[in-house]
């Protein structure tokens, strides 16, 4: 448990430091199934809520995630404090949401839960390694998605590739795009859940980033891999050229050591 909430901490802290994180903006959640907690001393439950979807790959699995109004800069202060932990009803269908004994009020779970249900569901169902779901407003790129040239998967992939070579690499799998839905709805969980077979990172139009990865702080180098990119393609424009970038030959080559590596 100290090491999951260690890792929430430092990658909130280094959200807000980023400036990706206004207000109470961005959530994080991170499937902690099979970490020993002590419920009866430390939690108090705070109540049933049915799903709006049945997520049926992650019944009784538990996961913390920040709480609905809380901000990055306090979850990084102090997780238990501004974070709900949650247990998964054993079909699915539902959860109890329980929060630490220090809190004096029941901390509800961030809005969009359901996305990170739905990617945890995908995740354990694939039998994927990772177990941590980063959500960001990272200013670059949410302004890229306002360019109707990159609003789809092929596009916005081939922009950050060619920006620096580091994304070939290490994103070789390229960005999913999800055009704008509503944040919270179903819509956008089911949309972005169908994204991650393919992708680990995954952009919602108009609104921000997720991404996927064994530890938070993973998902976020991923994150700002992608917005380092966006930063040069956008600095390039503000020169008044457009950038050369790399080819497709080096791309292609730099994506299969990407996937080698993998």
């Amino acid at each position: 448990m100290k090491s999951i909430l260690k890792d929430l901490a430092t990658t909130a802290g280094l959200l807000w430091q980023k400036g990706w994180a206004e207000a109470n903006a961005g959530n994080i959640s991170v499937n902690m199934t099979g970490v020993e907690l002590d419920l009866e001393s430390e939690f108090i439950a705070s109540g049933h809520v049915v799903s709006p979807v049945a997520f049926r790959s992650i019944g009784n699995r538990w996961f913390i995630a920040k709480a609905s109004g809380k901000r990055m800069r306090d979850v990084a202060h102090d997780p238990l404090q501004n974070c709900a932990v949650i247990h998964v009803d054993s079909k699915g269908d539902g959860y109890i949401g329980y929060y630490h004994k220090s809190v004096k009020e029941p901390l509800i779970p961030t809005s969009e839960l359901p996305s990170h249900l739905a990617v945890h569901d995908i995740l354990v169902k694939q039998k994927s390694p990772s177990r941590a779901v980063v959500h960001t407003h990272c200013p670059e790129l949410i302004a890229l998605t306002h360019l109707r040239e990159l609003q789809s998967t092929e596009a916005f992939s081939k922009l950050v590739w060619k920006m620096i070579p580091e994304c070939a690499v290490f994103l070789p799998h390229g960005v999913g795009y999800v055009p704008y839905l509503v944040p919270g709805s179903v819509d956008i969980a089911k949309a972005t859940a169908a994204m991650v077979s393919q992708h680990d990172l995954i952009i919602w139009g108009k609104h921000g980033a997720l991404a996927i990865a064994g530890t938070c702080e993973e998902a976020f180098d991923k994150i700002d891999l992608a917005a380092k990119a966006a930063f040069l393609f956008l600095t390039c424009r503000n020169a008044g050229f457009e950038p050369e970038g790399l080819t497709n030959q080096q791309i292609s080559f730099l994506r299969t050591l990407g996937k080698e590596n993998e």
